[in-house]
């Protein structure tokens, strides 16, 4: 079995290849009123993120017209849990395709991400613990993506906190995709929240 797994891993590296960064479209400077008007552009092109590990190891190829769809259908399980537009949604943020999806699934949905960090800055579990706590209701969150990475830690996050979701990406893309509607999502809305480098003291959110 072990050798089966490595023999399969060895294909995935060998057979996965990058996504092209010329996307062979007219290059636009920022004249688009919104993330979902950029990301639909940008799928009607070859192009799209490459996700490397820290050893270089290309781990997902994600064409930005796969990344439209499947933005498309996290917006609507968003949604599908009674989150409305303009609610709040604290992303523990790797780098990786699932943060990506998320992001832009938020964008579709008329939802307000709020990136988070993972423990690598913090002195300990028990600091980090209380300043993510601390973003996550600065914020306003209604709902919390937990990576796998740290998801034994969720009750300690979320405990008391009254959100509508919390848990995993993996737990996030089982949920079944509901037929509804995506909101319109007007230039004038509030894209994202992004926290200020003095947040590991002091939660301070910019929009």
């Amino acid at each position: 079995m072990n050798v089966m797994n490595s023999a399969s891993s060895t294909l995935n590296e060998e057979t996965l290849q990058p996504v092209p960064t010329n996307s062979g479209q007219q290059r636009r400077y920022g004249d688009f009123p919104t993330f979902p008007a950029a990301l639909d552009y940008a799928a009607q092109g070859n192009a799209g993120f490459n996700i490397y590990s820290g050893k270089g190891v290309l781990l997902e190829a994600l064409p930005y017209k796969k990344l439209r769809e499947q933005a498309i259908e996290t917006g609507l399980r968003l949604l599908g849990m009674g989150l409305q537009p303009g609610d709040r949604v604290a992303i523990v943020a790797e780098s990786d395709g699932d943060f990506a999806r998320i992001f832009f699934g938020c964008q579709y949905a008329g939802l307000v991400s709020a990136p988070l960090p993972l423990p690598v800055a913090f002195a300990g579990k028990e600091a980090y613990l209380a300043t993510l706590r601390g973003m996550i209701t600065s914020a306003g969150a209604s709902a919390v993506i937990i990576p796998q990475i740290i998801e034994g830690w969720t009750n300690d996050i979320v405990s008391g906190l009254g959100l509508v979701f919390a848990g995993s990406p993996g737990e996030l893309m089982a949920r079944p995709v509901p037929e509804m509607a995506l909101p319109e999502i007007k230039p004038e809305a509030l894209s994202y929240l992004q926290f200020s480098s003095g947040s590991t003291r002091f939660p301070m959110g910019f929009v």
